[in-house]
């Protein structure tokens, strides 16, 4: 198995330095830019698109400007750089400088998602067949949370058509509905506690509800009136007209009358923002982002927009495009969110 070594004082130096071990079979896969000099020679022979962060949209503006390597990126004006581009670019450019920006990292971080997908080898147009991928992937998942420690607070389901079947409708979804209770029991990513975890939303308003109101008892829930029980069931979630996100606790009877006219609620903490979600989903599918067809915009935590890609090149080009993403959606939505987490859909996190 092939393997090379880059030294440099920086993350990105040593990121060129491996460049220069793969590219050239004279170095023996190694090579140490601890020498200003020996970094200014292989700068000067990198196409400024193998540089690390540097994406193809980027790329493409930066060839406009005349900048054709990454030492011609290295001498760059940063404070051009910041209105011109985004503060990635420019910590790359500063890390190309020699100036450390990007800390190392002596323990992997604790992860803050684990995602299990796979391309099936062939078509699949049965739901069972669909179900059962669905719960293995689940399953596994379950199995990478025990072994790290960890639980989830969310569970997202996400799946698209075939994007190199041109001629089929192309399409892709994603469902992301927080646990009542955080686990990592297979059985709970699996079954949801009857299906309902993994996607069933209702609005109050659908069922000519419009009002929630303190419990009287003193209880932390909510309570509403409801006409027909059968809408709702334990661990469904609700969404208020006003952006509220709540997990129904239990039914009552509260009239004596045999049949349950009240849902218990208790607030959603784990700060998914479904109305916004929504929104911006849109919002992404309506741009004109040349990447937009390829990815799947997920859930907003916390105010952090979650972006879901297939490759790692795109999530460096989303990555550098962050800045200018937020303040899009704030320019035409009329709300902000303070960050976006670009993840990987593939099997190795």
């Amino acid at each position: 198995m092939p393997v090379r070594v880059g030294i440099g004082p920086t993350k990105t130096l040593a990121k060129v330095a491996s460049y220069g071990a793969k590219k050239y079979p004279q170095t023996n896969g190694v090579v140490d830019l601890s020498s200003k000099d020996r970094q200014i020679k292989l700068m000067k022979l990198m196409p400024v698109e193998e540089v690390w962060g540097v994406g193809r949209k980027i790329h493409r503006h930066l060839n406009g400007i005349g900048i054709k390597n990454a030492y011609e990126l290295s001498q760059l004006d940063l404070n051009f750089i910041r209105s011109k581009f985004n503060i990635v670019l420019a910590k790359t450019v500063r890390e190309l400088r020699g100036e450390v920006c990007i800390d190392l990292e002596e323990e992997a971080p604790t992860k803050k998602q684990i995602v299990v997908s796979r391309t099936f080898n062939s078509r699949v147009t049965n739901l069972k067949m669909l179900h059962e991928a669905v719960s293995d992937y689940a399953a596994r998942a379950a199995v990478k949370l025990r072994r790290e420690k960890q639980t989830c607070k969310v569970l997202s389901v996400f799946i698209r058509t075939n994007p190199f079947r041109k001629q089929d409708r192309q399409d892709r979804e994603i469902v992301s509905v927080p646990f009542f209770l955080p686990s990592n029991d297979s059985r709970d990513l699996i079954t949801g506690n009857d299906y309902r975890q993994v996607g069933l939303m209702k609005n109050i308003t659908k069922y000519g509800l419009s009002s929630l109101f303190d419990d009287a008892t003193g209880s932390p829930h909510f309570i509403i009136g409801i006409s027909d029980p059968n809408n709702y069931g334990a661990d469904d979630i609700v969404e208020t007209t006003s952006g509220g996100n709540f997990t129904v606790a239990q039914l009552r009877d509260t009239t004596g009358n045999g049949t349950d006219d009240s849902v218990y609620l208790q607030e959603n903490s784990a700060g998914i923002n479904f109305k916004k979600s929504e929104q911006v989903k849109k919002h992404l599918n309506n741009s004109s982002y040349p990447w937009k067809d390829e990815i799947s915009s997920g859930p907003v935590i916390n105010n952090t927009l979650v972006i879901y890609v297939d490759s790692k090149r795109l999530k460096d080009i989303i990555e550098l495009e962050s800045l200018k993403i937020v303040n899009n959606i704030e320019k035409k939505l009329g709300f902000s969110v303070n960050s976006i987490r670009v993840e990987l859909q593939n099997s190795q996190q």
